[in-house]
Protein backbone atom coordinates (compact mmCIF):
# COMPACT_ATOMS: atom_id res chain seq x y z
CA UNK A 1 0.00 0.00 0.00
CA UNK A 2 1.12 3.50 -0.78
CA UNK A 3 -0.06 7.09 -0.55
CA UNK A 4 -3.86 7.34 -0.24
CA UNK A 5 -3.85 3.58 0.49
CA UNK A 6 -3.58 2.81 -3.22
CA UNK A 7 -2.49 -0.65 -4.32
CA UNK A 8 -1.21 -1.75 -7.70
CA UNK A 9 -1.18 -5.09 -9.46
CA UNK A 10 0.21 -6.01 -12.82
CA UNK A 11 0.72 -8.91 -15.17
CA UNK A 12 -0.24 -10.31 -18.55
CA UNK A 13 -3.32 -12.28 -17.53
CA UNK A 14 -6.45 -12.49 -19.63
CA UNK A 15 -8.41 -11.39 -16.53
CA UNK A 16 -6.54 -8.06 -16.34
CA UNK A 17 -6.84 -7.66 -20.11
CA UNK A 18 -10.62 -8.29 -20.10
CA UNK A 19 -11.15 -5.94 -17.15
CA UNK A 20 -9.23 -3.10 -18.83
CA UNK A 21 -10.89 -3.62 -22.22
CA UNK A 22 -14.31 -3.43 -20.56
CA UNK A 23 -13.44 -0.12 -18.86
CA UNK A 24 -11.75 1.25 -22.00
CA UNK A 25 -14.66 0.31 -24.26
CA UNK A 26 -17.19 1.99 -21.95
CA UNK A 27 -14.97 5.08 -21.73
CA UNK A 28 -14.80 5.38 -25.54
CA UNK A 29 -18.61 5.35 -25.70
CA UNK A 30 -19.09 7.78 -22.79
CA UNK A 31 -16.47 10.26 -23.95
CA UNK A 32 -17.09 9.91 -27.69
CA UNK A 33 -13.52 9.12 -28.73
CA UNK A 34 -12.06 6.50 -31.01
CA UNK A 35 -9.06 4.58 -29.83
CA UNK A 36 -7.60 1.26 -30.84
CA UNK A 37 -10.46 -1.10 -31.68
CA UNK A 38 -11.24 -3.84 -29.18
CA UNK A 39 -10.98 -6.57 -31.82
CA UNK A 40 -7.57 -5.31 -32.98
CA UNK A 41 -6.38 -5.11 -29.39
CA UNK A 42 -7.50 -8.69 -28.69
CA UNK A 43 -5.61 -9.86 -31.79
CA UNK A 44 -2.48 -8.08 -30.59
CA UNK A 45 -2.91 -9.66 -27.16
CA UNK A 46 -3.35 -13.15 -28.63
CA UNK A 47 -0.22 -12.72 -30.77
CA UNK A 48 1.91 -11.39 -27.91
CA UNK A 49 0.63 -13.18 -24.78
CA UNK A 50 3.12 -16.03 -24.92
CA UNK A 51 5.99 -13.57 -24.73
CA UNK A 52 4.42 -11.58 -21.85
CA UNK A 53 5.12 -8.45 -23.84
CA UNK A 54 1.83 -6.79 -22.97
CA UNK A 55 1.70 -5.71 -19.35
CA UNK A 56 -1.53 -4.64 -17.67
CA UNK A 57 -1.62 -2.51 -14.54
CA UNK A 58 -4.56 -1.88 -12.20
CA UNK A 59 -4.69 0.57 -9.30
CA UNK A 60 -7.27 0.05 -6.56
CA UNK A 61 -8.26 1.48 -3.22
CA UNK A 62 -9.97 -0.79 -0.71
CA UNK A 63 -10.57 -3.32 -3.49
CA UNK A 64 -12.21 -0.78 -5.82
CA UNK A 65 -10.44 -0.41 -9.19
CA UNK A 66 -9.59 3.23 -9.94
CA UNK A 67 -7.28 3.16 -12.93
CA UNK A 68 -5.65 0.79 -15.39
CA UNK A 69 -3.43 0.71 -18.43
CA UNK A 70 -1.63 -1.52 -20.89
CA UNK A 71 1.99 -1.20 -21.97
CA UNK A 72 3.53 -3.02 -24.94
CA UNK A 73 7.19 -3.95 -24.48
CA UNK A 74 9.38 -4.22 -27.57
CA UNK A 75 13.13 -4.57 -27.36
CA UNK A 76 14.42 -2.10 -24.77
CA UNK A 77 11.45 0.25 -25.30
CA UNK A 78 7.79 0.30 -24.36
CA UNK A 79 4.65 2.02 -25.63
CA UNK A 80 1.53 3.04 -23.72
CA UNK A 81 -1.37 1.45 -25.63
CA UNK A 82 -4.59 2.03 -23.73
CA UNK A 83 -5.70 3.27 -20.36
CA UNK A 84 -8.65 4.17 -18.20
CA UNK A 85 -9.08 6.22 -15.03
CA UNK A 86 -12.40 6.70 -13.27
CA UNK A 87 -13.53 9.91 -11.58
CA UNK A 88 -12.51 8.74 -8.11
CA UNK A 89 -9.15 7.70 -9.53
CA UNK A 90 -8.65 11.16 -11.06
CA UNK A 91 -9.42 12.78 -7.71
CA UNK A 92 -6.83 10.57 -5.99
CA UNK A 93 -4.28 11.01 -8.82
CA UNK A 94 -4.30 7.24 -9.29
CA UNK A 95 -2.89 7.55 -12.80
CA UNK A 96 0.15 9.48 -11.53
CA UNK A 97 0.74 6.73 -8.97
CA UNK A 98 0.21 4.11 -11.64
CA UNK A 99 2.59 5.63 -14.19
CA UNK A 100 5.32 6.06 -11.59
CA UNK A 101 5.00 2.38 -10.67
CA UNK A 102 4.95 1.40 -14.35
CA UNK A 103 8.28 3.18 -14.80
CA UNK A 104 9.75 1.38 -11.79
CA UNK A 105 8.61 -2.03 -13.05
CA UNK A 106 9.83 -1.40 -16.60
CA UNK A 107 13.24 -0.40 -15.28
CA UNK A 108 13.45 -3.78 -13.50
CA UNK A 109 13.09 -5.58 -16.86
CA UNK A 110 15.65 -3.34 -18.60
CA UNK A 111 13.24 -1.15 -20.53
CA UNK A 112 15.19 2.04 -21.29
CA UNK A 113 12.47 4.27 -22.78
CA UNK A 114 8.71 4.56 -22.94
CA UNK A 115 6.40 6.44 -25.28
CA UNK A 116 3.51 7.72 -23.17
CA UNK A 117 1.78 9.37 -26.10
CA UNK A 118 0.96 12.99 -26.69
CA UNK A 119 0.10 15.81 -24.35
CA UNK A 120 -2.86 18.16 -24.37
CA UNK A 121 -2.55 20.99 -21.84
CA UNK A 122 -6.23 21.94 -22.24
CA UNK A 123 -7.97 18.55 -22.10
CA UNK A 124 -5.59 16.65 -19.80
CA UNK A 125 -3.59 19.16 -17.74
CA UNK A 126 -2.78 16.67 -14.97
CA UNK A 127 -1.33 14.09 -17.35
CA UNK A 128 0.56 16.82 -19.21
CA UNK A 129 2.04 17.99 -15.91
CA UNK A 130 3.06 14.44 -15.02
CA UNK A 131 4.65 13.66 -18.40
CA UNK A 132 6.64 16.88 -18.48
CA UNK A 133 7.49 16.53 -14.77
CA UNK A 134 9.23 13.19 -15.28
CA UNK A 135 11.40 14.61 -18.04
CA UNK A 136 9.26 13.87 -21.05
CA UNK A 137 10.54 15.36 -24.28
CA UNK A 138 8.20 17.31 -26.54
CA UNK A 139 8.30 16.58 -30.24
CA UNK A 140 5.97 17.06 -33.17
CA UNK A 141 5.06 14.58 -35.84
CA UNK A 142 3.29 15.10 -39.13
CA UNK A 143 -0.46 14.93 -38.84
CA UNK A 144 -2.65 12.36 -40.48
CA UNK A 145 -3.23 12.99 -44.12
CA UNK A 146 -5.85 12.15 -46.69
CA UNK A 147 -5.13 10.65 -50.05
CA UNK A 148 -7.59 11.17 -52.84
CA UNK A 149 -7.52 9.14 -56.03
Amino acid sequence: KYKNNLTIEFGSSSELMSWLLDKYSKSMKEKFFKGISISLFKNIYNQMKDDNRLLFFRVSKDGEPLSGLCIACHGSSATYLIGWTGEKGRNLKANHFQLWNVLKELKKINIKSIDLGGIDKDKTPGITEFKLGIGGQKYSIAGEGWKYN
